[in-house]
């Protein structure tokens, strides 16, 4: 096993459990693009090398050995979207590909610069957490702080006429981050979630005033938080469709504007 493939599923496995606090080899292999019988032969080498462990019913978690060396890869790789984005204005959708091609070369030392001239920031263009390096150095630390849990819940879940803010999108879909940045859901944005039509249809949001209609499976790829203003008063979105004015398939509008 090559040593970029090791990389590929610590980091892999690392996302898994800050999103939900395991990961399975389903999850792996839909993540990676792989097989299950691929992640399964991976897996088994992770866990003689002391990087994983199952448990009994094949869930896979890291151990604090291995938590260590996928944070510490991971910090890299925030890093460097940071600055590819920040610094030399990359656009958000080409950041994590250019930032793994670049990871294995990026040396500890070399991190610790670029998180210096960054201004040590909290999180990545995509409001991923960046790993601090102070907490992956100790020995003893609680794995908990190496892959804290993501913030809020999947938009797709969200209850309508609740107002929310955007805190993270997920990196790895590029043609996804382009159509989320496309109608502006990035990381501190603020949305009402407007309703869920039924039967699989999109869920609506609304931002800046404007109406947007969204896939389930890209609703899926943003997390939110609920802000302090709370839900929004009467169902105003179920207000305006008895009222014939909300008209599907045209972004923004009402009838009889």
């Amino acid at each position: 096993m090559s040593r970029n493939t090791a990389t590929n599923y610590l980091k892999a496995i690392y996302a898994e459990v800050s999103a939900s606090g395991v990961a399975t080899g389903k999850a792996l292999a839909r993540r990676l693009r792989v097989t299950p019988a691929t992640v399964s032969a991976v897996v088994k080498r992770l866990e003689r090398e002391g990087m994983i462990q199952r448990g009994r019913r094949g869930e896979i978690s890291l151990t604090p050995k291995g938590f260590r060396e996928a944070a510490r890869v991971v910090r890299k790789h925030r890093l460097l979207e940071t600055f590819l984005h920040s610094t030399l204005g990359y656009p958000l959708e080409t950041l994590h590909s250019e930032a793994s091609a670049l990871e294995a070369v990026v040396s500890d030392t070399l991190a610790e610069r670029l998180d210096e001239f960054l201004g040590r920031p909290s999180r990545d263009p995509h409001g991923h957490p960046i790993p601090r390096d102070e907490l992956i150095s100790r020995k003893r630390q609680a794995v908990s702080d190496l892959a804290p849990r993501a913030a809020g819940c999947s938009l797709e879940d969200a209850t309508p006429g609740g107002r929310f803010v955007v805190c993270e999108v997920d990196d790895e879909d590029e043609e996804a981050v382009r159509r989320l940045a496309h109608y502006g859901i990035l990381p501190g944005t603020p949305l009402v979630v407007l309703e869920a039509e039924p039967y699989g249809g999109p869920l609506w949001v609304e931002i800046r005033g404007s109406r947007i209609p969204l896939a389930k499976g890209l609703a899926g790829k943003v997390r939110v938080e609920r802000t302090a203003g709370g839900a929004r008063r009467g169902s105003d979105a179920a207000t305006r469709r008895r009222k014939g004015r909300f008209v599907h398939g045209r972004l923004g509008s009402e009838a009889g504007r």
